[in-house]
């Protein structure tokens, strides 16, 4: 395949995702346009671009650089990333664009690198296996703990079945979002092929009983500062369900920045945002040696303390 000059994002390609709109304006298959956005021969201006999932702007010049290499993959721990670490656990700050554990074959993750860093640190050639007592998503970053042996991970697993281990996210939202607390029954499928709330379903509206499976899901949502056309909202999970804060987000009708999935009913003008403004910010639980209260607690990184900055220089400037 040749070089093809650069495309303008106009008004009618504006907030799709970047795999689509490569597909779209290079004429490519799905599979092609995903493969050279991850292989990093597509590039936004000067930026190499490898997330599909990115949401592109007017004015945007994409480009696809067949001849471009690779970019070596970085797959060790970076130790600014180990926020605590003892016989028992480690706890680490994960960057967005990483998966916590492996998922549908790839096995670059936060979790390989953590136990590649163990065995060269430890000098000892086989690395140990840290045990998974729960999950952040890939797009998400922040604060997430493994644990290094069985009578840890037995304690925490059961922290967090109780929902006694304490949660809180940072999350930019659409809109004039208001705090409070939310509480639903999310299933896997709620009609459409999304997890969402039961109680926002036909079924529900039907009068249909709820199903066994659905899960209790509480969020407590604070305002933390209002942005333009945005709001920052600290994030308090009661319960730990799969992408309950972006489902009871979205459901509100202020999805987060950057948010892909849980966006078919939303009517605004979607904010540019370069992956899901979502950061695990702290995490608490009872040592399980100790039986003392631990805490700890990591600010965002760069690109959404990015994103934050420019809504709120923008919302000084409006008139």
């Amino acid at each position: 395949m040749t070089e093809k000059a650069p495309v303008i994002v106009d008004a009618a390609l504006a907030g799709a995702r970047l795999d689509a709109t490569v597909k779209k304006a290079f004429a490519l298959s799905w599979n092609d346009a995903r493969r050279y956005i991850e292989s990093g021969k597509v590039f936004i201006g000067e930026a190499r671009m490898t997330n599909g999932a990115r949401i592109v702007k007017e004015g945007d010049a994409i480009a696809l650089r067949m001849n471009v290499p690779k970019p070596l993959a970085f797959t060790d721990l970076r130790k600014e990333q180990i926020v605590h670490l003892d016989d028992d656990l480690i706890v680490l700050d994960k960057p967005p664009g990483l998966l916590a554990i492996p998922f549908e074959g790839e096995k670059d993750t936060l979790q390989s690198r953590a136990q590649t860093y163990l065995a060269r640190v430890e000098k000892v050639k086989k690395a140990e296996t840290l045990g998974v007592v729960h999950r952040i998503d890939k797009d998400t970053s922040g604060l997430i703990v493994f644990t290094r042996t069985f009578s840890a991970k037995t304690a925490l697993a059961e922290q967090f079945r109780l929902h006694t281990a304490t949660r809180a996210y940072l999350a930019i939202v659409h809109g004039d979002a208001q705090g409070g607390t939310v509480k639903s029954s999310l299933v896997g499928d709620r009609g459409d092929g999304l997890r969402g709330s039961w109680e926002q379903t036909a079924m529900a509206k039907r009068g249909e009983k709820r199903p066994r499976e659905a899960q209790k899901a509480v969020t407590h949502f604070s305002v933390k500062e209002r942005l333009r056309g945005a709001t920052l909202l600290e994030c308090r999970l009661e319960t730990g369900r799969t992408h309950q804060i972006r489902i009871h987000a979205s459901e509100a009708g202020h999805p987060i920045l950057g948010e892909h999935v849980y966006v078919r009913e939303f009517r605004g003008k979607p904010l540019f945002a370069p992956r899901l403004m979502l950061h695990a910010f702290g995490l608490g639980f009872l040592h399980p040696r100790t039986r003392k209260a631990v805490s700890f607690e990591r600010g965002p990184p760069q690109d959404f303390e990015a994103v934050a900055a420019r809504l709120r220089e923008a919302r000084s400037d409006a008139p």
